[in-house]
């Protein structure tokens, strides 16, 4: 009900999207330590520069990544706290639902760029991925429902997702023809 306003207030505006945009930073920093730890292993990097640099931007990624995550979902609880009813009209809404899996990407994200000289137990690890992907795959499934079955008719996601469920067997290689047309018996 709140999001469908025509006349949304500044501070309302506000809300709904600072915390939100606010992940993409630690997401962009979790890319990068991704990025410099792969680098590390690169043979043509290691011509380049020394494979200590490699690693000291790698943890310097990776710690920045942390606590901007730290820092804005401290922010997003508190958006939480102070207004649940926006939250939740948020999560029902076809479009803003997207947003709450980036914490869990964020996550999966650090997950992968762990600096190589952090000896985490590989169990450990191992666990930790599990919970990431059970999540993702309950986020994934309400994020595909609101798409799917989304009351608004000018919807563009709905639109996306059809081209990239129907045009995706004429993308991969075991291309099967009941696929193309399944989508419209769901």
């Amino acid at each position: 009900y709140l999001l469908s306003q025509p006349k949304l207030t500044k501070k309302l505006c506000t809300q709904l999207s600072s915390t939100n945009r606010a992940f993409g930073i630690s997401m962009g920093l979790a890319g990068h330590a991704i990025m410099w730890k792969g680098m590390r292993n690169a043979e043509f990097v290691s011509n380049v520069i020394k494979v200590e640099i490699a690693d000291i931007l790698n943890l310097t990624c990776w710690c920045l990544a942390c606590v901007a995550a730290g820092f804005t979902t401290v922010c997003y609880m508190y958006k939480i706290f102070t207004s649940f009813p926006l939250v939740m009209a948020e999560y029902l809404n076809e479009v803003r639902c997207h947003f709450f899996n980036a914490p869990n990407l964020i996550f999966i994200m650090l997950l992968i760029s762990i600096p190589t000289y952090m000896d985490v137990p590989s169990q450990t690890l191992r666990i930790l991925w599990a919970l990431a992907f059970c999540y993702q795959i309950v986020m994934t499934q309400h994020i595909y429902k609101a798409w799917m079955f989304s009351k608004r008719r000018n919807f563009t996601g709905k639109r996306c997702l059809m081209r990239a469920v129907i045009f995706l067997p004429w993308i991969s290689e075991h291309f099967c023809l009941p696929r193309y047309g399944i989508i419209y018996y769901i």
